[in-house]
Parts: C-alpha cells; structure tokens; sequence
C-alpha cells in the first residue's frame, strides 16, 4: 500500500522529471545538498513546507498541487489494490469446487 510519504515522493520524481530536471539542478534552485532531494523522491524525508514551496516554485506550480496529485496517486493505488482481479470471463479469482 502507497503511504502518504510515497506517493509524495512518487509526485516530486514524476514532476522533476517531466520538467527535464536533474536531481542536482533541483537541489541548487532550492538550496539544499543533492542526496536531500533524492531522499525526498525516495520517502526517506519529507520535505519542510518551506523547501516545498520552493520545489513547486522550481516546478513552476504549487505546493497545494503538488499535495492534489500525491493524494491522487495514493487514491489510485489504494483502488488498485481494493478492486478484485479478474479472470478471463470476468470473474473474479475465487476457488469454485469441482463437482
């Protein structure tokens, strides 16, 4: 099950990449040391409100949005794992006794 943390550091990784943006270039616009950002989009640490602010500003958008689409991915994740897996007819796995 994705935690809060992960889905949040899945939502840094994501939007630094899509940006085209190095882990180091990330770290000089926000003012901390390179493996910060790593342990950041690994869910090691959680970044500060303050150094938040900063990475949406790097990512030019905001914290609010950063924490709409980590709360989305969690969302999505969580229904991945709630929903029963089916099988080629629709069913979903269960073990029926032969007769």
């Amino acid at each position: 099950m994705a935690t809060v943390e992960q889905a949040l550091a899945a939502t840094l990784r994501a939007l630094r990449e899509q940006k085209g943006l190095s882990q180091e270039s990330v770290s000089n616009l926000v003012g901390v040391k390179q493996p910060t950002i790593a342990n950041w989009e690994n869910a090691a640490r959680t970044p500060s409100p303050t150094y938040l602010s900063s990475i949406a500003s790097a990512y030019e958008t905001t914290a609010s949005q950063i924490y709409e689409k980590s709360e989305s991915l969690q969302t999505e994740k969580l229904d991945l794992i709630s929903k029963p897996k089916k099988g080629k007819h629709g069913n979903s796995h269960k073990n029926k006794k032969k007769k």
